[in-house]
């Protein structure tokens, strides 16, 4: 039988001592190691709902079904309805420019208006150097029962008794000389000669027929002014005199308006045409307010001339003053 002594007795406890510290350890890593995991699998776990909710992908708990019966299990959050923010659609993008070509300009255009040269008369009863004595001498003719117009100047010549009939025109002469104004017979002279319109062929072709129109216009009042001043126009021929001028201002009007547009449709109209086609649209107007005039005339019956009749016979005589200056304009 084996003798123990007390060394051996000592090397025993030593020994088993030292085994027990390293179970001890071992637990301990086991149990560190355990805390460890659990700690870091809750934060993947976290980590990896938070980026499917990001990416709007389905939950991976699927609540139970409300209402099947059996014991309530705990309470869960119900599964969220917020909508994914809202994003702004891609701009669209623009088609791409395709190069017009550019508008061919109108084709150009020349016409010449010839149209029968005629001689007028107009009493002309002084010139100014200043306007305000000019308007001065035509009021007080206007108070006398004179209808007078102011050309533009400097100088600015005073006119009456515009018409095609020289002898009409003298016998006002003759009658405004008896009442103290001195004055004389000018001779007017009307389509010198042919012109030559050069332009958009659309315009061109308006102004031509405008200009027709204008003269044919004014021949027509011009009868009809002379006929009411000297007494001779009965109502029923003042009604066939009123239709057959209507119908020769409404074609000016409408040809110069088309003048005027086709004018305005080109880049860099002529200035001289659009200066005549505005020009005529001024003798459009004036003519206009002389046909009404007349019409009011017509419809009173045919009274002797007033204050009414003598400012449509001005705006008759500024026409002219108009249509005489046009070929100057086109030069």
């Amino acid at each position: 039988m084996p003798v123990i002594t007390r060394r051996s007795r000592k090397r025993k406890r030593v020994k088993g001592q030292g085994r027990l510290a390293l179970w001890a350890t071992v637990l301990f890593l086991s149990l560190l190691a355990f805390v460890v995991g659990s700690l870091l699998g809750r934060y993947f776990m976290a980590v990896l709902l938070a980026g499917a909710r990001d990416r709007d992908l389905p939950s991976l708990v699927t609540p139970a079904p409300e209402g099947t019966g059996g014991d309530a299990g705990p309470a869960t959050e119900p599964p969220s309805t917020a909508q994914p923010p809202a994003t702004e659609p891609p701009a669209a993008q623009p088609a791409p420019a395709t190069s017009q070509p550019p508008a061919a300009p109108p084709a150009t255009e020349s016409v010449t208006v010839s149209l029968p040269a005629a001689t007028w008369y107009a009493v002309q009863l002084g010139v100014f150097s200043q306007l305000s004595n000019a308007e001065s001498l035509r009021a007080r003719l206007d108070t006398s029962g004179t209808a007078a117009v102011v050309l533009p100047g400097p100088p600015f010549k005073i006119r009456a008794a515009y018409s095609g009939d020289e002898d009409w025109t003298r016998g006002i002469s003759a009658a405004l000389s008896r009442q103290g104004y001195e004055n004389f017979v000018a001779r007017l002279l009307l389509n010198p000669g042919p012109v030559r319109l050069t332009g958009p062929a659309p315009a061109v072709r308006a102004l031509e027929a405008a200009w027709e129109a204008a003269w044919l216009a004014l021949q027509g009042q011009d009868g009809f002014w002379l006929d009411y001043h000297r007494g001779r126009l009965t109502a029923d021929a003042g009604r066939t005199r009123l239709a057959q001028a209507a119908e020769a201002l409404g074609a000016l009007e409408t040809q110069t308006r088309s003048a005027l547009e086709a004018l305005q449709d080109v880049a860099s109209p002529p200035p001289a045409l659009l200066d005549a086609a505005r020009r005529l649209e001024q003798l459009a107007g004036h003519l206009r307010a002389g046909q009404a005039s007349l019409e009011a005339a017509v419809a009173a019956g045919l009274p002797r001339p007033a204050a009414a009749e003598r400012q449509g016979y001005q705006a008759f005589m500024t026409g002219v003053e108009l249509y005489i200056a046009l070929p100057e304009v086109l030069r």
